[in-house]
C-alpha cells in the first residue's frame, strides 16, 4: 500500500495561508523593532494558532510541528530578558520565512518530511530553554547498546578533577569569545583544544567518548559544517555542566551516570555536519552514523531544496535584473552598430556586469555568475590591450548575455520535473527552460486527452457508433509520444497498450464490448489522465497512480507486449534481408553481361515461399523496388 498522499488541496489555500504568515510576521517586526504593545504579539500568536491549526486538518504534521513551535516561542518572548528576546524573535522570524518555503516545496510535489524541519524546530526549542529533539535513532537504531555506563571494570583517573579545574576556566573564556562574536574561531579552536586536552586526560570510555564527540561537533562548528545557531550554543554550553560534574564527584561517577540525552544530540548535531574533519569522520564509524542526512544523497538534496531562494525572492531578484541587463544590453548593442572604437563604451560595462554577477552568486546561481564574470574580464583583456574586439568575441558575449536573460526568465518556475545528473551537465538549455517546455507538452497532450475523452463518453453511450472512435487512436499515439519524450516510459507504455485496446478490439470486429469492459476502460482512460493531471499540476511523477489503468487493462486482457501481425513479421525478414546480403543475391552484380532480370531469376531460390515468410509475388511492388 503506497504511504504517498495528496496534498493537492494545498493550492486553494496557500494564498491564505502566506498571508496569515506575513500577518504574523508583521506583527512581530513591530513588537520587537518598534516597541509596540502587546497586542501586536498577542495578533502574531492569532495567527500562528490559525495556521497550525489548519496545517493539522491538513493533515500536514511537519508543517504544523513547526508551526506550533513557532507559536510557543511567540507565547514566551514577552518574559524573557532583553537579549534573549532578540535572539528567540530572529529564530522566530527565521521560522516565519521558511514555512512557506517548505509549503512550496510540498504543493509542488514533495512528501511532508518533519526531518527536514528538525534544526529550525531544535532552534526554537532552544529559544524557549526546552529540551532539543534528536532523532539519531533514525540513522543510529543501536545506538543504545553503545551508550552504556560503566560496570566498575575500568579505573578512573584521580587526577581528572584537578586538571578539569584548571582548564575550566579557559572553556568560560573561549565560549564568550564564541558567543559574542568577538572572535568565534579563535574560541572554538580553544574549546576543541580543551575538550581533546580532557579525553587524553579521561581514564573510562564514557568520559573519553563524551569530549571525544564533543569536540567533533566543535570542529564541525569551527569548518562551517554546522551553523552557530541557538541549539548548538545550547548544545556545547550543557558540557559545562558535565565538567563540573567531573570537578564535584570525579570521573567514576559521571561514568556511572552518563549523560546519554546529552551524547544524542552531540550524535545527531555529528550526523548532519557536512564536515570532513577526522574527528567527525572518527564518530561517524564508531557509531555508524553513515547514514546520517549528509550521508543520504536524497535528503540531503531536500534541505538544500528547502534552505535554497523561494520563488518569491527569485522573481523578485528577476524584475530588479532584468532593468541592469537590459541596460547592458542595449549599450552592446549601440557599441556593436556604432563605433567599434570607442572601448570606453564598452569598458562601461565591466563593472555592472561584476555586480550582477555577485548578485547572481549570492542566491545560489554559480554557472550564470561564471558566464557574467567570464564576460566581464573578456573586457578588461580587451580594454588593456586597446585592440578592437572581432566579431566572435562580440557574439560570444551577446550571447552569454541573451543566456541569462532567458534563464532569469525561468528561475522561479518550480523545480518539478528531475533530470539526471548526466543530462543536466550536457544540456545547453538555460535553467529552468526544461520545465517549460515540459509544460508545453503536457498543455498539448493535455487537450488530445480531453478531445479523446469526450469522445470515449459518447461511444460509452452509443457503443453501436464506432465512428466516434476513429480519431482516438491517432491522439492516444500523440500522448504517449509526449511520456516518451520525458522519459516516462511507464505512462507511454500503458498509452501503447490503450491504443492496441481500442484498434483491435472497439475498432475491429470483436463486436460491442460489454458494460463491465466498457467501465474498465474507462477506469484506464481516467487513471491516466489523473497522472497528467499530477504531472501538470506540479504535484511531481506518482507512478502508483498508474497502477489503476494497469489493473483495468489486465482485466480487459490487454497484453504488456504487442502481437506481431503477419506484416509486420514481413517487413522483419526484409530488414534481415537487407542487414546481411547472401552471397547469391550480391555475385550477379560483378559479373556485367548478365542482366538485372536474371540475377533476380537465380537469386529467388535462396529465399523459398515458407509459412512464415511471405512469396515475393505476394509482396507489394514498392516494397520489392527498396529492397531488391
Amino acid at each position: 500500500m503506497s504511504d504517498v498522499q495528496d496534498h493537492s488541496v494545498l493550492k486553494w489555500i496557500r494564498g491564505e495561508l502566506d498571508s496569515s504568515l506575513e500577518l504574523a510576521r508583521h506583527a512581530l517586526e513591530s513588537y520587537v523593532d518598534e516597541s509596540g504593545p502587546e497586542t501586536e504579539l498577542d495578533g502574531c500568536i492569532a495567527q500562528l494558532h490559525q495556521v497550525r491549526g489548519t496545517l493539522q486538518l491538513m493533515q500536514l504534521y511537519g508543517a504544523a510541528m513547526l508551526a506550533e513551535e513557532m507559536e510557543l516561542v511567540a507565547k514566551a518572548l514577552g518574559s524573557l530578558g532583553e537579549k534573549r528576546r532578540k535572539e528567540s524573535a530572529e529564530a522566530l522570524m527565521v521560522g516565519l520565512a521558511q514555512l512557506p518555503e517548505y509549503l512550496e516545496k510540498i504543493e509542488s510535489g514533495s512528501a511532508d518530511s518533519p526531518i527536514l524541519l528538525l534544526p529550525l524546530m531544535n532552534e526554537l526549542r532552544a529559544a524557549r530553554d526546552a529540551s532539543l529533539l534528536s532523532e539519531v535513532a533514525l540513522f543510529a537504531p543501536d545506538l543504545e547498546g553503545k551508550l552504556l555506563p560503566a560496570d566498575g571494570t575500568q579505573d578512573a583517573n584521580p587526577e581528572l578533577p584537578a586538571v578539569t579545574r584548571k582548564l575550566r576556566y579557559q572553556y568560560h573564556k573561549a565560549l564568550l569569545d564564541w558567543y559574542r562574536g568577538e572572535d568565534a574561531t579563535g574560541g572554538l579552536e580553544r574549546i576543541a583544544g580543551i575538550f581533546r586536552d580532557l579525553e587524553e586526560s579521561a581514564w573510562t570510555d564514557q568520559v573519553k567518548r563524551l569530549f571525544r564527540v564533543g569536540q567533533a561537533v566543535v570542529n564541525a562548528l569551527r569548518d562551517g559544517g554546522l551553523d552557530s545557531g541557538i541549539a548548538t550554543k545550547l548544545l556545547v554550553g550543557k558540557i559545562d555542566r558535565e565538567i563540573k560534574r567531573v570537578i564535584d564527584v570525579g570521573e567514576q561517577v559521571v561514568a556511572e551516570t552518563p549523560a546519554n540525552d546529552l551524547m544524542k544530540n552531540l550524535l545527531y548535531y555529528t550526523a548532519c555536519a557536512d564536515s570532513s574533519d577526522p574527528v567527525v569522520a572518527q564518530i561517524r564509524q564508531e557509531f555508524d552514523l553513515t547514514h546520517g542526512p549528509h550521508g543520504q544523497p536524497g535528503l540531503a538534496g531536500e534541505q538544500a531544496y528547502l534552505h535554497a531562494p523561494g520563488r518569491d525572492l527569485l522573481e523578485s531578484l528577476r524584475t530588479a535584473i532584468s532593468a541592469d541587463l537590459t541596460t547592458i544590453k542595449d549599450q552592446l548593442d549601440l557599441f556593436i552598430r556604432g563605433k567599434r572604437g570607442d572601448l570606453s563604451r564598452l569598458q562601461a560595462q565591466q563593472e555592472p556586469l561584476k555586480k550582477l554577477a555577485d548578485t547572481l552568486g549570492m542566491v545560489g546561481q554559480c554557472e550564470l555568475r561564471s558566464r557574467l564574470k567570464r564576460q566581464a574580464d573578456k573586457i578588461e583583456e580587451i580594454v588593456a590591450a586597446n585592440s578592437q574586439p572581432n566579431e566572435q568575441d562580440l557574439m560570444a558575449m551577446a550571447g552569454d548575455i541573451l543566456f541569462i536573460e532567458t534563464s532569469l526568465n525561468n528561475l522561479s518556475v518550480v523545480r518539478r520535473y528531475a533530470q539526471p545528473q548526466s543530462d543536466q551537465a550536457k544540456s545547453s538549455l538555460p535553467e529552468g527552460e526544461f520545465e517549460r517546455l515540459v509544460d508545453s507538452v503536457m498543455h498539448e497532450a493535455g487537450i488530445d486527452m480531453a478531445r479523446n475523452k469526450e469522445a470515449i463518453i459518447s461511444y460509452i453511450e452509443t457503443p453501436d457508433n464506432r465512428a466516434l472512435l476513429v480519431d482516438v487512436p491517432r491522439r492516444f499515439n500523440g500522448i504517449a509520444g509526449a511520456f516518451s519524450v520525458l522519459s516516462l516510459t511507464d505512462a507511454a507504455a500503458l498509452m501503447g497498450r490503450l491504443n492496441r485496446y481500442v484498434e483491435q478490439t472497439l475498432l475491429g470486429d470483436g463486436g460491442i464490448p460489454s458494460a463491465d469492459d466498457l467501465d474498465a476502460f474507462a477506469d484506464a482512460v481516467t487513471g491516466i489522465e489523473y497522472f497528467m493531471e499530477a504531472v501538470t499540476e506540479g504535484r511531481g511523477i506518482h507512478l502508483e497512480i498508474l497502477d489503476v489503468t494497469r489493473d483495468a487493462l489486465a482485466s480487459l486482457g490487454v497484453p504488456e507486449s504487442p502481437v506481431q501481425t503477419e506484416s509486420q513479421a514481413a517487413e522483419n525478414e526484409f530488414d534481415q534481408v537487407e542487414a546481411t546480403p547472401h552471397e547469391d543475391t550480391v555475385a550477379p552484380l560483378s559479373v556485367a553481361s548478365e542482366s538485372p532480370v536474371d540475377a533476380v531469376t537465380e537469386a529467388a531460390p535462396a529465399h523459398t515461399p515458407s509459412a512464415d515468410k511471405p512469396a515475393l509475388e505476394d509482396i507489394d511492388a514498392e516494397i520489392l523496388e527498396i529492397f531488391i
